[in-house]
């Protein structure tokens, strides 16, 4: 009797090969938690998938142990790489700018059971010096609030901006390293052009946003940042409290720092 092949592809009870090999890759890594994505300074409004985190690995900590000002982004890149997940192929540079500090002080705190960190401080107002314990709720964060308009009205031009993303932010980083660029470029200008996607319906490159901002004259440019201002969000290394005698509302810079990361348990 001629044996026949089995075609399991079309039993309802066990789908296709195809989709159960895919459910199995598509499985978060082991001890991924899910991220509530309203968390984020931008309330995760930027990300229609389910983002999934996992602790920091040894490898991770160590990095961020030496991180200085010079490889920051590149080792902050890296650890967000590494620890983030949505069963999609996640593109991490698709991150925006303004979470990626949350990101890695939620993974610190995620990694250790948000243990204090005790920072020194004296205020300003009293001149009270006292130690505070820093945990993620302490860190300053400003909120998204409402979606970006179309365009903007500079000088009669219609300014179109998007939130730089990780991608955007390597674009600004090259141009700022790269020896053969001929303007003289200013890093903070360069920082806020990369805002600018089009200029009267044109999409722009970077450089020729940087080019319309800084031909732009103060008044122009005061209005510009203001008006986008109203739109910012992001979180910031700074850690928020009351002072113990005064209560007066302060700001205490937390440090990336090998003791921050590595912390005695």
């Amino acid at each position: 009797m001629k044996s026949e092949k089995i075609d399991i592809s079309n039993d309802p009870k066990n789908g296709s090969v195809k989709d159960i090999l895919a459910g199995i890759v598509n499985q978060p890594p082991k001890n991924a938690i899910l991220l509530d994505k309203s968390l984020l300074p931008s309330k995760g409004m930027f990300y229609p998938d389910k983002i999934y985190v996992k602790k920091l690995s040894t490898i991770n900590i160590k990095k961020l142990a030496t991180i200085t000002e010079q490889n920051s982004n590149f080792v902050i890149n890296n650890i967000l790489k590494t620890s983030i997940w949505d069963g999609n192929g996640f593109d991490y540079t698709k991150i925006l700018v303004a979470d990626k500090i949350w990101l890695i002080f939620f993974l610190r705190s995620y990694t250790y059971n948000d243990i204090p960190f005790k920072v020194r401080y004296e205020c300003k107002n009293c001149g009270t010096i006292a130690h505070y314990d820093f945990v993620l709720k302490n860190l300053s964060v400003s909120y998204y609030e409402k979606p970006l308009p179309e365009y903007f009205e500079i000088n009669g031009d219609q300014i179109s901006i998007e939130y730089p993303t990780i991608n955007t932010e390597m674009a600004v980083e090259k141009i700022k390293n790269d020896p053969n660029t001929l303007l003289d470029i200013d890093p903070g200008l360069l920082d806020f052009s990369s805002y600018i996607t089009k200029i009267n319906g044109r999409e722009v490159t970077l450089l020729t946003a940087y080019e319309y901002v800084s031909e732009l004259d103060g008044m122009s440019f005061t209005k510009f940042t203001n008006l986008v201002s109203d739109y910012m969000f992001i979180a910031t290394p700074y850690g928020k409290f009351k002072c113990t005698h005064c209560d007066e509302e302060i700001e205490i810079p937390i440090p990336f720092s090998p003791s921050f990361f590595l912390p005695k348990i």
